[in-house]
């Protein structure tokens, strides 16, 4: 499932379709939405209804919405959705600062309302796009994302005084918004540019860790063993786990949180009575092997999971025979 339908699917849940969506967090050991499909029909002036297989309306429809400040519900969401703490997103909870971050600093591509295909434009709003609306000077006050589109304007997930829902912004000036492309990041994306720009690791060493993080946890921050003890994506367990809860209190970070837990893992490895695995992770040879290595090593002297010593043959190979060869080059 590609991030972009993650991220609606979770939207979609927040904002009321609990009757569609069931999640199983341990299944295959991969977190992943299993759900009933929704659709959406338009209803004379009643706007857009989603409503699931059964017939049955599944979510709050908002139809006589004018902008309010949403950019709360947004940061609820990309928070929800762990792209705050990757950098996709920026904390700062004021529109035109977040839309500077999206689109100064982040460089994703914008597009006025008039350049949308419903407006006879070129873009094609997609599911994931960010809306921002303008005030009289064109300056972004608000935003929410974007979960669908009709043919006169986007479907976008808002929060207001009347609750949580879908708005059509088929009545709304199609100049007073914009519409961001955001490229979302993949975790294993985030993990892989972490291991290269802030550990200096190679290619092949950070192909050996990855097979590991995949194993562990499938790049999910918030994956929990089935018996509680071991958590986030290299599954700290009792007294490791522990630290990691205390050091990311002391630190003011989120320990559901993709970075912090990198970060974590970064100070492990670099102090105390782990620090020689970095010593091996940054000897292996520049070969298939020495991812094969790398991940053995990472699993047997750091991880050191249950039946490690197999386990540790069985990520040697997923890094050789399956991430050295993507991301050789790299």
């Amino acid at each position: 499932m590609r991030i972009r339908e993650k991220i609606i699917l979770l939207t979609i849940l927040i904002i009321g379709v609990f009757a569609s969506i069931e999640v199983d967090a341990y299944a295959d050991k991969a977190p992943y939405l299993k759900y009933r499909p929704a659709y959406y029909v338009v209803q004379d002036s009643m706007g857009v209804e989603f409503i699931d297989d059964a017939g049955q309306n599944c979510i709050t429809v908002i139809d006589d919405y004018s902008p309010e400040k949403d950019m709360g519900f947004l940061l609820y969401l990309a928070q929800k959705w762990d792209l705050v703490d990757c950098g996709t997103f920026t904390d700062e909870e004021l529109a035109y600062r977040q839309y500077c971050h999206l689109v100064n600093e982040n460089g994703f591509s914008v597009y006025s309302g008039t350049e949308c295909a419903h407006a006879g434009g070129a873009y094609e709003v997609k599911p994931g796009d960010i809306v921002f609306f303008l005030n009289e000077h064109n300056i972004p006050v608000n935003a929410s994302i974007a979960v669908g589109a009709e043919s006169d304007g986007p479907l976008v997930a808002v929060e207001t005084s009347k609750g949580k829902g879908i708005v059509h912004l088929g009545k709304i000036p199609d100049e007073s918004y914009r519409v961001v492309d955001v490229i979302y990041p993949h975790a294993e994306a985030v993990v892989f540019s972490f291991l290269k720009d802030e550990m200096h690791y190679s290619t092949v060493t950070s192909c050996g860790v990855l097979s590991n993080i995949y194993c562990e946890s499938l790049f999910c921050p918030r994956m929990e063993e089935y018996n509680h003890r071991g958590y986030g994506i290299c599954q700290w367990t009792d007294e490791r786990r522990t630290e990691l809860e205390k050091w990311c209190e002391t630190n003011g970070y989120v320990v559901s949180h993709l970075m912090p837990q990198l970060l974590f893992m970064k100070k492990e490895l670099m102090q105390g009575e782990l620090a020689g695995v970095d010593s091996m992770l940054r000897s292996v040879t520049p070969n298939g092997d020495g991812a094969y290595d790398a991940a053995h090593a990472f699993c047997y002297f750091f991880l050191r999971p249950d039946g490690y010593e197999d386990e540790a043959e069985n990520r040697g190979e997923i890094a050789q025979d399956t991430f050295y060869p993507a991301y050789i080059g790299s």
